[in-house]
C-alpha cells in the first residue's frame, strides 16, 4: 500500500491529474490507518503556473527522466491552452495537437525522450511566449487582432478557389472587423443581445458585400456564421468591457 500511495503521489505530479475520491474516501482513510503507518508528508501542490519561471523549472527538475520532464510539462501546457481556448482558438488548437501528436509519437517510440523533451518545451515556449510569425507584422502588438486574423484566415483558406491572396485579405478582414466592434461597442457590450446582434449584423453585412461578393471567397450563409461566431466569442473573452 504505501508504494502504491508513492506511486500515486509520482503520477499526479507528473500528469498533474486533479480526480475525485469522495465515493471512496472513508474506505481508503480506514484501509490507511489499519495498515499504514506513514514516515513522511508529501503535500501536492497546486498546478504549476507555467508563466512561472523559476516555479515552473524547480517542479520540472524533480522529475527524473526526460520522459517525465516531457509528461509533465505536456500536461501543465494543456491545462493552461484549455484555459486560455477561446482567447485565440485556432493557435491553441494548433499548439494543442502538435503537443498530442508528440505524444502519440512518443508513446508508439517513434521519437525519443530527449525529442520528446525538446518538442513539448519549444510548444510550452509557444504559449508562453508567442512569435505569431505567421501574422502580418502591423498585426502582431495586437493580441485581439492576432486572435480575429488566425480565425479570419483558416476559414477564407478552408474555401480559396479563386487564387486571391489569403493573408492579405484576411488582415483586411481583421482591422475591419476590429472597427465595428469598436464601433457598436459600449460598456458591458457583452449582455446586452441586441449589442452582439448590431454587430453580427454589420459583421454578415461586411462578410458578403466584401470578402464575398467584392474578393470572391466563397462564403456561405453557414460559413459566415462560423466566422462570425468565432470573432464575437474571442472579443467577448479579450474585449469584456
Amino acid at each position: 500500500m504505501r508504494r502504491f500511495q508513492k506511486l500515486r503521489t509520482a503520477v499526479r505530479k507528473r500528469y498533474q491529474e486533479d480526480i475525485d475520491f469522495k465515493l471512496y474516501e472513508e474506505r481508503v482513510r480506514k484501509l490507511l490507518d489499519q495498515h499504514i503507518h506513514a514516515t513522511e508528508v508529501v503535500t501536492l501542490t497546486a498546478p504549476v503556473n507555467i508563466f512561472d519561471e523559476k516555479a515552473f523549472e524547480e517542479a520540472v527538475s524533480e522529475q527524473a527522466t526526460p520522459a517525465s520532464k516531457a509528461d509533465m510539462i505536456a500536461s501543465l501546457t494543456q491545462r493552461t491552452i484549455t484555459e486560455r481556448m477561446e482567447e485565440d482558438p485556432v493557435y491553441f488548437e494548433k499548439i494543442s495537437a502538435l503537443i498530442q501528436k508528440a505524444i502519440d509519437d512518443h508513446r508508439a517510440q517513434r521519437i525519443s525522450q530527449l525529442e520528446f523533451l525538446n518538442i513539448i518545451r519549444d510548444a510550452r515556449e509557444q504559449v508562453v511566449r508567442p512569435r505569431h510569425d505567421d501574422v502580418p507584422q502591423h498585426l502582431r502588438g495586437n493580441d485581439t487582432a492576432v486572435a480575429f486574423y488566425h480565425a479570419i484566415e483558416k476559414h477564407l483558406a478552408s474555401v480559396n478557389t479563386s487564387g486571391s491572396d489569403v493573408r492579405a485579405d484576411a488582415a483586411e478582414a481583421t482591422e475591419a472587423m476590429l472597427d465595428i466592434i469598436a464601433r457598436r461597442r459600449v460598456v458591458n457590450w457583452a449582455q446586452p443581445d441586441d449589442i452582439q446582434n448590431e454587430m453580427r449584423n454589420d459583421l454578415d453585412d461586411y462578410l458578403f458585400d466584401v470578402m464575398r461578393d467584392g474578393k470572391g471567397h466563397s462564403l456561405t450563409p453557414d460559413l459566415m456564421d462560423e466566422i462570425i461566431d468565432r470573432i464575437l466569442s474571442i472579443a467577448r473573452t479579450r474585449m469584456p468591457d
